[in-house]
This record gives structure tokens, sequence and C-alpha cells, in this order.
């Protein structure tokens, strides 16, 4: 049966979350502000949920309704189909994100949806399910904007950016959904040597190297929420992890990293070597500025440093050299920047192609493409 999905994500990946999900068979996609909605049988959720790079949370819509006030919300909940979304020997929990001028107190909305759902499922067979904010067996969300509410199941659980492979962090880490996006903006083909000579704990070129070898983003999570659901249909599920679990690995794939802070170096290679990538990401110790020129055509994706630690005239006189090691050493070759700090970026000194408004954490940034002529 054919349903109706939402896929959420970043600000500024809306493009190619939509891309991501007709590759996997999505149809009738429509992009909105971080989501995209699409439509699919089972199986597509299943496949979505589990091998999806540039996507944070899959829901399905349970109801959408206008409300006057508190016992309206309660109301229309109690009225839901309940019973076919959990039992009571199941628990729950309910995440909200509210902004409405009825509600002063942002918690309270889940509470009333709490009560509503409780009360018609022990009206119905006597007793009620429990809460579980932890592990709950059925994730709930509640979104309420003005008079209009929409509830929704929460199809994985914890946000898909949390993949399980980066034990070392570092230093303001880049957002897996955000890097594995990024990757994708790009246009980046596996046949095409890909550097991040600014690689931190590795993320852009660990989301790199499992696209490239078909990878399965989810592959480390050991419970999704859907296998809670009533309707969960486990042989589909056990059919779409051992087809999407092969992997093979492109040839010629050439990817490579650099920091000049060898403690950093030493995460990155921890996290990419706990993955089995050690074989595939190269990384060296050493400063961008005394970086090796690559002697070839390569694509490089960098997130160098911009945030308030930086006084402004150290930042422009920093990407004032990179921009000249740039057209200096990397003739012939691509380069992507993600940065939040406009000012400096100006002074790269080179006419970017593309721009792309994006969101790293609550900043706004541009990633920018540069052809290095």
């Amino acid at each position: 049966m054919i349903r109706d999905y939402i896929a959420t994500t970043l600000g500024g990946l809306e493009s190619v979350t939509a891309q991501e999900l007709e590759t996997l068979g999505a149809t009738d996609i429509e992009a909105g502000a971080r989501m995209v909605r699409f439509r699919g049988e089972v199986s597509l959720l299943y496949k979505v949920c589990f091998t999806a790079r540039t996507i944070l949370r899959v829901l399905e819509p349970l109801a959408s309704f206008q409300i006057q006030n508190e016992r309206d919300l309660y109301w229309k909940t109690m009225d839901l189909p309940w019973r076919k979304v959990l039992g009571p020997d199941q628990t729950f929990a309910i995440t909200g994100v509210i902004n409405s001028r009825l509600f002063p107190h942002t918690n309270y909305p889940s509470l009333v949806v709490k009560d509503a759902l409780c009360d018609r499922i022990r009206k119905d067979i006597g007793r009620r399910p429990d809460v579980d904010r932890d592990e709950p067996d059925v994730r709930i969300n509640l979104h309420i904007f003005e008079d209009q509410v929409d509830i929704l199941l929460d199809a994985v659980g914890s946000s898909m950016h949390m993949r399980g492979y980066r034990r070392y962090q570092g230093l303001a880490p880049l957002n897996e959904v955000l890097a594995a996006g990024l990757v994708k903006l790009t246009g980046w083909t596996p046949e095409i040597p890909l550097w991040d000579p600014m690689c931190g704990s590795g993320t852009i070129l660990t989301e790199a190297a499992e696209w490239a070898i078909g990878r399965p983003s989810q592959i480390r999570r050991g419970r999704f929420s859907f296998q809670g659901w009533p309707d969960y249909e486990p042989g589909i599920w056990r059919q779409i992890k051992l087809t999407e679990k092969e992997t093979t690995v492109p040839e010629g794939l050439e990817i490579f990293g650099s920091d000049e802070n060898e403690e950093v170096i030493d995460g990155a290679r921890k996290n990419i070597r706990g993955v089995g990538l050690g074989e595939i990401i190269m990384t060296e110790v050493c400063d961008f500025f005394s970086l090796t020129p690559p002697g070839k055509p390569v694509m490089l994706i960098m997130n160098p440093p911009y945030d308030e630690k930086i006084p402004l005239e150290s930042a422009e006189e920093f990407y004032k050299k990179i921009g000249d090691k740039l057209k200096q050493d990397f003739v012939g070759s691509t380069a992507w920047i993600l940065s939040a700090n406009k000012q400096a970026m100006r002074q790269i000194g080179l006419q970017s192609a593309q721009r792309f408004p994006v969101f790293n954490g609550p900043l706004p940034a541009e990633f920018c493409q540069y052809d290095l002529f």
C-alpha cells in the first residue's frame, strides 16, 4: 500500500534530499523548508530509513487538524485510532515542537496529547500504555504552529545524523548529514580524487567513502522505531538489510585528508579505521599551506575555521592565504569551501561558480564552488 511520508533535513539540503529520495524510488516528491514530502510502499520506508545520508528523520503523518483551545487538542487527539498505532503493553514517547499563542508553556501540549492517547486506549481495552522517554516502542512527533496541529510517527528513532562511527569528535565537528549533503551538492563522483585538507575528525571523508562504496548510513543502528509499529513487516525488513549491506569499492577511488594538528589526525584515523575505511581513506599530518600539490585535478571540499574565536583581521588574512594556495598549487582543480564568514570569504580572491546557502548548526553559511582555471 502506498503511503505518505516526510523526510526532515537541514536548511539548504532540500534539493539533494529530494534527489536522494528519487534515487531510492520515492514518488510524488515535494520539497519544502527543511523537509521533503514523498510517497512509497513500506519497503521504500525501510530502505530510506536504513540507507539515506541527507535525512535527519523519517515521519509518517498520522493526523492533521486545527484547534481553538486546549480542550480541542484533547478531544481531537482522543478521536484518533490509537489502537492501530500502539498497544497497551507498548511504551511510547512524545516529542513536541510548539510555536503557538494558545500554549505559553511549550511542554504542556505534549502532556495533553499523552493524556488523550492513554485515555482512549484505556477506554477501549481497560489498560493504558506507559511512557518511556529513552527507548520507547513508538515515537510520536507533535507539531503545533498557531492553531494547526500535526501528529506524526517517527520511523527511525534518534536523529539519523547519529551514524555511530565518530568516537573522536574534535573541535566543532561537522554534522554528519551536513557533511553528506555537502558532498552531494558538489556533484562528486568516485572517479574524481577527493581531498579535504582541513579534515578535522574526518566526517566529510567518511561520508564520501561510505556513499562511494554503497554502505547504508544506519548500518550501525541497533533498532528502528518502525519495528515497534503494529504493521511492521519483518520479512521485508530482513530482505532490505540483506540487499543493501552489499558494498563494492569503485576502482581507482581516491580520498585524502590532512590537518596540521597531529592529535586531530590521530582522532580522525581512529574514526576511519573503526569503520574499516583505513585502506580507502589516506590521511596526513600537514598544514594546508605546506601541502604538496597533487599534480592532477582533484576536488577539494574544505571547512576552514571561521567562528568567533578568530579575530576578523586574522580570518581575512587566513582566507587570503587559502586563495593564494589554491591559485598557485591547484590549477585545474575545483575547490568547495564552507564558511559563515562572508567578509573573510571575499579575501579568497576568486569568483565563485556556485553558492549554496546552508546552515552549519545555528549559523547561516555559504558553500561556494571555485573553478581553478
